[in-house]
């Protein structure tokens, strides 16, 4: 989406702070843009036709035009063609909505005002991008003191007037015009100008709109007063300048100046749509994004609703009478008759039927984890039709459920559902491919319940263990995970954002822990502080009893243990292995003699390396730079003792 032209100066009077004008006939795209624009903090109007379009953006100066290309009356051609006729609209930025993509882009080359084409269907996300980048690139000259355009007239000689009987005066009554509220007005005849910047645009419009209606009549004033002879030259050339045709012009481009503003119509509680256009998880981040409250229906009245409260998602339940009865019994709760087709204007039958059927929460429960199955094998069938209603409040039923759910963990319950081998290898293609936990994993983990296998294999994930031994590691712990459930979920997981199929380490310092029980004569801490210090490395000290809070707490590049007693070494390193937020941690232990069955032991256990006292810099300068870390200059290495011990 590249956009049409690198940047252009726009109309001086089109305000920065107008709002965003959006002409579509589509009720589903405006109301997105509706909540988009209104996130994002703009003000906006909405038009459905082109006519519309072109008399508001006449009327308002919008900062930008959000256009459709094919609309019921005109097509967008058209009305970027009119808005750059007018001299009210033609500098106003449009950007083009359209689902033929770039085949219209060349149409609108030469149209300058148009910044952008913006395939449908598209994400919000990507439409405030293209909205803030038309914007910022919609650059505005500085205001001149002489609209720009006008030609200069000769001062021409005045003929003397003949002398004319004194009139009667006469009482006329002033006309009345309605003014914007708020509008300042000068004292009569004192020639102030406003200095409200409002005014001073609408001024500015109204004198364009006077030199457009005259322009070629005030060329041809020398023309005409070669013709005047003898006749009065401010009536003769007021009969050619002030014709029907002209005035008819000025009426017209004055009115929507000087008429007051209709007041907005309120924003409907209401909208509907296809999946289709607009896929679901993303129609459910639009409605989360927006914090709005109120149900979402998706599919026809076997389908499901969807509840929200302030942009959090509360209940999923199963609409139909069918679904009510099946949520009962699995449930255990008793059909009482009569209660369930109770008839609540609020709700589905199934959650009132759930609901009047039992005193206690159980069956909300199962209706919620009903609901959510119904939703995601309506999403895999196909297109669904949608419509999402605004809610002042939840009705007290979904209020007493107390559920909650995120909609990247229904996104995961989607992906657990594929079953595509050629979506799965486009993130994990072989055996030897390494994946590492995302930047904000552990901010991301509190939004998923993850299963038994999943929470297995995501412990293994350390951006240095490949597939083919993340699948050994699992056999050897009593996993029998195949080949492909295994690629299928780090494939769920990538696509959550949980993990990263390319691990990119950082070369940045960072600390390192060690947790010791050694006496101060034994320790290593000193040496190791100065040589971490002299790399730009910080060294923390720890104890066994509060390694997991440590390292809960400092997220380091390595952990050494340096412990006494071998079970407590291999118990240390069980516990950072079973904790998901930590499990990742590049993990060395420290031993006093070199042991083959227990480096064996300590490996299964979980830690990446075993070193052996004394231990030399150069080895865990290595096991840095595998984490990404600085290497070791070779003058630092010689300038430190050779080895800790």
């Amino acid at each position: 989406m590249n956009a049409l032209m690198p940047s252009m100066d726009f109309d001086s009077s089109i305000s920065k702070n107008g709002p965003v004008l959006v002409i579509d006939d589509s009720l589903t795209i405006r109301k997105l843009l509706e909540m988009t624009l209104q996130r994002a903090g703009h003000a906006y109007e909405v038009a459905a036709l082109g006519q519309q379009g072109l008399d508001l953006a006449r009327r308002l100066r919008p900062k930008l035009i959000l256009l459709d290309y094919i609309l019921p009356d005109l097509k967008g051609t058209e009305v970027c063609d009119e808005l750059a006729r007018d001299p009210l609209t033609q500098g106003i930025p449009v950007v083009v909505m359209s689902g033929k993509g770039d085949d219209i882009r060349p149409l609108f080359k030469a149209r300058r005002a148009v910044l952008d084409v913006i395939a449908k269907p598209f994400a919000p996300a990507e439409i405030q991008h293209v909205i803030a980048r038309a914007l910022s690139r919609a650059v505005t000259p500085p205001v001149a003191s002489q609209p720009s355009g006008l030609p200069v007239l000769p001062v021409l000689p005045v003929p003397p007037v003949p002398p004319v009987l004194p009139v009667p005066p006469v009482q006329a009554a002033t006309p009345s015009v309605n003014l914007p509220s708020g509008a300042a007005t000068a004292a009569p005849g004192t020639g102030s100008f406003v200095n409200d910047p409002g005014e001073r645009s609408r001024r500015e419009a109204a004198a364009k709109v006077l030199f457009s209606a005259f322009r070629d009549r005030l060329s041809r004033i020398p023309e005409w007063l070669a013709e005047a002879g003898a006749q009065a030259p401010a009536a003769f050339l007021a009969r050619r300048l002030f014709t029907a045709e002209a005035m008819g012009s000025v009426l017209q481009g004055l009115t929507p100046l000087v008429a007051p503003a209709p007041a907005a119509p309120p924003s409907s509680s209401s909208f509907s749509g296809n999946t289709g256009f607009l896929s679901f998880l993303p129609l459910l981040r639009v409605v989360a994004d927006a914090h709005r409250t109120g149900v979402l229906y998706v599919g026809d009245e076997d389908g499901v609703e969807v509840w929200f409260d302030r942009g959090e998602l509360r209940l999923i339940a199963p609409r139909g009478v069918i679904a009510a009865r099946r949520v009962l019994v699995a449930s255990g709760i008793s059909e009482e008759p009569g209660k369930l087709l109770s008839q609540n204007a609020e709700l589905a039958p199934a959650i009132a039927a759930v609901f009047a059927a039992s005193d206690h929460l159980q069956g909300l429960a199962v209706l919620h984890q009903h609901g959510r199955q119904v939703l995601l094998q309506l999403t895999a069938d196909g297109p669904l039709p949608w419509s999402w209603h605004d809610r002042d409040r939840l009705p007290s039923v979904v209020e007493q459920a107390g559920l909650e759910l995120t909609i990247d963990q229904l996104h995961l319950d989607r992906l657990r559902l594929v079953d595509d081998w050629s979506q799965i290898e486009l993130e994990v293609r072989s055996l030897d491919q390494c994946c590492a936990r995302a930047a904000d994993f552990r901010a991301r983990l509190p939004l998923f319940t993850l299963t038994v296998e999943e929470t297995q294999v995501l412990l293994l994930v350390d951006g240095r263990t490949p597939v083919k031994h993340i699948l050994t590691r699992l056999a050897e712990q009593g996993q029998r995970l195949s080949t492909f459930e295994v690629f299928h979920i780090l494939y769920r997981l990538i696509q959550v954002r949980l993990i990263t199929a390319n691990p990119q380490l950082s070369a940045q310092a960072g600390a390192v822990v060690l947790c010791h029980d050694r006496s101060p004569g034994e320790s290593l801490a000193t040496a190791l502080a100065t040589w971490l210090g002299q790399r730009g490395d910080e060294l923390v000290l720890c104890t066994p009893d509060n390694l997991r809070a440590v390292l809960l707490e400092v997220a380091p590049r390595l952990v050494l243990v340096d412990v006494v007693a071998p079970q407590r070494l291999t118990a240390l390193a069980s516990e950072v292995r079973q904790c998901l937020e930590i499990s990742a941690l590049l993990l060395a232990a420290l031993v006093d003699q070199p042991d083959r069955e227990q480096q064996r032991r300590l490996t299964t256990a979980g830690y990446d390396r075993v070193l052996t006292r004394p231990i030399p810099f150069s080895a865990l300068a290595r096991l840095l730079q595998g984490r990404g870390g600085a290497a070791l200059s070779s003058s630092l290495s010689s300038s430190l003792s050779s080895s800790l011990s």
